[in-house]
């Protein structure tokens, strides 16, 4: 354990501190680590074990060299089971004790757990680390009551579920959404959440963050009212709204309001490339739905004739180039989120925070340029080394995206992906 806090404070966090864009609770070294139960301990130790075996992998694979049982990498990836093992019996324990069972260091013992997973695999085993964690977090009240808590990791512990739980959904089919953390908490707990700290990985404006709950909560409707009658009209309604509010936002508004850590103009970045990104978002998964509630290719081309098919639509930020009067403006977004996502995968300090804006980029490179899928595909393999497995998934189902020769969201996210962690 010792050891492995070492590496972690002497590799990993001044890693992650120098990409902070402000202070945040999510940026810490280990300290105390003597004090953690053992399956924090044994779970804390697999996943540092873990990042080490992905950077010895990368350093194999520039050299050519496959690893095996006996290189460096392939005897810690050994290790690294050992200790999930461990972890995952001492926590059993835990779990069986009620005195243990909802603990605060029980609950983040499994995140850390899930992390792993989704750190060092493309396994769908994250899946029921998630239930799981959604069945403590029940039992201890929910995410409204937890929050309550004045202790120093359960809130941003509470943020890093919730942030994973909702762009997990977001990348998930809209039939086979998983349990998010805060399916029960209103918008506003969700937000007062979401404002306890920047995420170091999702950088997004708290007002996007929760139009893109919405708009993972319009896709469950859809999904479950696509044969038209009262219900889909009620939602196609709501998807209107959802239209209408995006553009409310204001990316120069946000950014002038943000800390002095970061430059101005990196933070307006951030601003326009989310913004851009929840639009094309909301677009890509919602605006195939009219009025009555019907997929539009049940509608045989009635989008066009739908009075408030386009007039709710986001339009670009002030000062986008592509935003001229007249300017289509889910085309303008889509012009603007590549043009940044350019200068945005240039700089260090915002290049691992923009994976979000980097896979809505993937999915709209699919009828896009051949330079527009380099750019998506590049940049993913740039934030493999620290982001890990999660973004060899990403890449994996974009590219067979592409070739599919498909058009849907849910085409392209066939199956419940957790990239955002």
């Amino acid at each position: 354990m010792l050891e492995a806090a070492y590496y972690f404070n002497a590799e990993i966090y001044p890693f992650l501190a120098a990409h902070q864009l402000a202070p945040t609770p999510f940026v810490a070294p280990i300290v105390r680590v003597e004090h953690h139960p053992p399956s924090m301990r044994h779970a804390i130790v697999s996943l540092v074990l873990g990042h080490r075996v992905l950077h010895l992998a990368a350093l194999d694979a520039a050299a050519a060299a496959a690893p095996t049982a006996s290189s460096l990498a392939g005897s810690l990836r050994w290790r690294v089971h050992c200790h999930v093992g461990h972890a995952i019996r001492a926590l059993n324990g835990e779990i069986e004790r009620e005195s243990t069972r909802c603990a605060t260091t029980t609950i983040v013992c499994v995140f850390i757990l899930l992390i792993g997973e989704l750190f060092q695999s493309a396994s769908p085993q994250w899946r029921f680390h998630n239930d799981g964690l959604a069945t403590l977090v029940a039992l201890r009240g929910g995410v409204a009551k937890l929050v309550e808590d004045e202790g120093e990791i359960i809130k941003p512990g509470m943020l890093s579920l919730l942030v994973m739980s909702v762009m997990a959904n977001a990348t998930s089919p809209s039939h086979q959404q998983v349990a998010p953390i805060g399916h029960s908490c209103s918008l506003a707990t969700i937000a007062d959440l979401y404002a306890c700290g920047i995420y170091p990985r999702l950088p997004c404006p708290q007002e996007l963050f929760v139009e893109i709950v919405r708009t993972n909560q319009l896709r469950r409707r859809l999904a479950h009212h696509h044969h038209g009658g009262p219900a889909a009209r009620d939602a196609a309604r709501a998807v209107r709204r959802q239209h209408q509010r995006l553009p409310d936002f204001s990316p120069p508004d946000w950014a002038a309001a943000r800390e002095a850590s970061s430059p101005p103009a990196t933070w307006l970045l951030l601003g326009r490339l989310f913004h851009s990104a929840a639009v094309l978002f909301a677009h890509a998964t919602l605006a195939g739905f009219v009025d009555d509630g019907r997929p539009a290719a049940a509608a045989a081309g009635d989008e066009e004739a739908d009075p408030g098919a386009e007039e709710g639509e986001a339009g670009p930020d002030p000062g986008a180039e592509e935003g001229e009067a007249g300017a289509d403006p889910v085309a303008s977004h889509r012009a603007q989120l590549f043009r940044l996502l350019e200068q945005g995968l240039a700089s260090e300090v915002t290049r691992y925070g923009i994976l979000w804006p980097l896979v809505v980029a993937g999915f709209e490179a699919a009828h896009g340029t051949p330079a527009q899928r380099v750019l998506v595909e590049r940049g993913l393999i740039d934030m493999s080394r620290e982001s890990g497995a999660a973004v060899v998934v990403a890449r994996n189902a974009l590219k067979a995206f592409w070739l599919s020769g498909k058009r849907c969201w849910d085409d392209c996210f066939h199956e419940p992906f957790a990239l955002v962690f």
